[in-house]
């Protein structure tokens, strides 16, 4: 057992101050279990050891007691640094680039509701750098900041990427200039879509004249992440749900000789603008990547090999045999040839 440094009677478990022991009583007459805790802001820290000292001269702590209880402070506050907007010392910073600022600071941005969103499109995220720059700004937080807010939605835009829907059945689709990305979850229900799909069909006179044959309704099913690439694709169709319960873009596959089986389709169960958008980007991307295969240059054809005098004499004794030349013409033919 120890012995307390305040009040000298033997204690199974003292608080420890550097080499001072004080007992479980002697901290509760300190006022101890409401200060001694990690602390994030240098003010608030030399607010509880002004407190804390002020507790233990009342009770007449010994001079070891107050010393070591100074240092648990100053050791505290010697290892902040400074926030970037206010200047104040803080045990704890965030980062904003190259910005490090206290929690105060942060949330005076509202940090919380952008810092860690995942956009839709570049408008979105150009949309909320403006709102954020502007708060900034009325806050009068220094370019260093500014600079780091720049950093983290710079980093957010996706080069390409024109938009991204959601179809609301366990699909989202993302449009870029070169390609999509078409992206699966696994509530995604095939079979129960199949059927909705086949109706949509059913009820669209002008993609199925007469009836959805077997064939016509087939479509290929990536869960995850599906990269569709518009050189592969021929065609895209446009359906909204208009009556139906069902609204479709099928991304016809070129090198599936027929077979719709490989044909990629995203499902919506409710018209948007968005998905408006999202079709005319695939029919742009498609018809450009069409072409620019157009009008890329044909490789030239391979020059013939060149004939051995073995081939020439040969096809000139075939003109020989036919009659087509006499013996006379073959014998200086194919003297000249030997010569060669």
């Amino acid at each position: 057992m120890a012995k307390c440094d305040v009040c000298a009677k033997s204690t199974l478990l003292p608080e420890r101050f550097g080499t001072v022991n004080v007992c479980r009583l002697c901290f509760i007459k300190a006022n101890g279990p409401l200060w001694k805790r990690s602390y994030e802001r240098y003010d608030d820290a030399e607010k509880h050891r002004l407190w804390a000292l002020e507790k233990m001269q009342k009770h007449n702590f010994p001079k070891p007691a107050t010393v070591a209880v100074n240092e648990f402070f100053t050791s505290q506050m010697n290892a902040m640094l400074r926030c970037d907007c206010c200047g104040h010392p803080v045990q704890h910073l965030r980062a904003i680039g190259k910005a490090n600022i206290c929690k105060q600071c942060f949330e005076k941005i509202n940090t919380s509701a952008w810092k860690e969103t995942e956009y839709e499109d570049n408008e979105a995220v150009e949309k909320n750098r403006q709102k954020m720059l502007k708060l900034a700004s009325k806050k009068g937080f220094p370019p260093i900041v500014v600079d780091g807010i720049n950093a983290h939605f710079d980093a957010k835009l996706q080069p390409g990427l024109v938009c991204s829907v959601d179809g609301g059945l366990g699909q989202r689709l993302k449009v870029y200039e070169t390609q999509c990305q078409l992206i699966t979850k696994d509530s995604f229900h095939t079979k129960k879509i199949t059927e909705a799909y086949i109706a949509a069909l059913q009820a669209d006179v002008a993609a199925v004249p007469d009836t959805a044959s077997r064939e016509t309704c087939l479509f290929k099913v990536a869960k995850g992440d599906f990269k569709i690439d518009y050189t592969v694709y021929s065609d895209a169709q446009y359906q909204k749900c208009g009556s139906n319960d069902l609204g479709y873009i099928r991304l016809i596959c070129s090198d599936a000789d027929g077979r719709r089986s490989e044909d990629i389709v995203f499902f919506f169960k409710s018209d948007d603008k968005k998905i408006d958008a999202a079709y005319r980007a695939i029919a742009r991307g498609i018809e450009r990547s069409k072409s620019a295969a157009d009008e890329a240059p044909t490789a030239p054809n391979p020059p013939a090999p060149a004939r051995s005098a073995a081939d020439e004499i040969l096809k000139f004794k075939n003109l020989l045999d036919i009659g087509a030349i006499t013996q006379e013409e073959f014998d200086e033919k194919k003297a000249e040839l030997l010569k060669q």
